[in-house]
């Protein structure tokens, strides 16, 4: 039987990381190329998958929010 742990690096390897948020780059006035659309491979936050899957997502103060 598989732990929630081995259940939770299964999904991150297909793609299904539930518990990880993306941002892109911040977009400047007079781009050639839109910044909202680069997404580097370093610029994610993982949150604690034990609480179960993120499902909403909010600004609060300048700062992200999670449930």
């Amino acid at each position: 039987m598989s732990t929630t742990r081995e259940k939770d690096e299964d999904r991150e390897l297909q793609g299904e990381a539930d518990f990880r948020v993306f941002w892109s780059e911040l977009k400047q006035n007079g781009e050639d190329v839109d910044s909202w659309l680069k997404f580097q491979a370093t610029n994610y936050q993982d949150v604690d998958s034990k609480h179960g899957a993120i499902t909403h997502l909010r600004s609060f103060h300048n700062k992200l929010m999670f449930w």
